[in-house]
């Protein structure tokens, strides 16, 4: 990922591509997508069973470039911007975040995507994958770093930050190509 686990963004094209294929009337062009989309069809509860296409939150790929993130971001501060704040450039949280920011985060939180699916705390194979990647840290010599208390994070020593900051892309890269 673009040297940052922690930067979060959205795909103007995962909405305009997730939702215009619900539509079309005709296929859609040939051209394949460089950002993937998802779209679930759920049955209204008062409706027929055609239901609503309902569009899922996007996710970060460990393989994102740096358009892939700069794309991701435009909907995410898009939907901030109507909402009256400009982004913040990441997601912010505790009691000092003003409310008119707290509630325009809460409006566009289906924007603001998910962690790469090796990084997400939902994945049960993730603190396999948090593990993998300490340990090929340690092979690159990064001599202070674990796995966070929450068993899916990486955490550096003072020492090790900028090592762990050099390395973390492309162990993250190298372990998931052996899973």
């Amino acid at each position: 990922m673009v040297k940052s686990v922690f930067r979060w963004s959205l795909s103007a094209a995962f909405i305009v591509g997730g939702l215009g294929a619900c539509s079309a009337a005709e296929p859609p062009p040939a051209a394949a997508p460089t950002i993937a989309s998802l779209v679930t069809v759920s049955p209204s509860a008062s409706g027929p069973a055609a239901g609503k296409a309902r569009v899922e939150r996007p996710r970060h790929r460990l393989d994102e470039t740096a358009a892939d993130l700069a794309a991701l971001n435009k909907a995410f501060d898009k939907c901030m911007g109507e909402h009256g704040v400009g982004s913040q450039g990441s997601f912010m949280a505790g009691d000092d975040v003003p409310p008119e920011l707290d509630a325009a985060q809460d409006a566009c939180l289906p924007f603001w995507p998910l962690p790469a699916w090796e990084l997400d705390p939902a994945n049960p194979a993730a603190k396999d994958f948090a593990h993998d990647v300490v340990a090929c840290l340690r092979a690159k010599g990064v001599k202070h770093v674990t796995v966070g208390e929450n068993g899916t994070g990486i955490e550096a020593g003072d020492d090790s930050v900028t090592a762990t900051g050099n390395h973390l892309d492309e162990c993250q890269r190298e372990v998931a190509r052996k899973n």
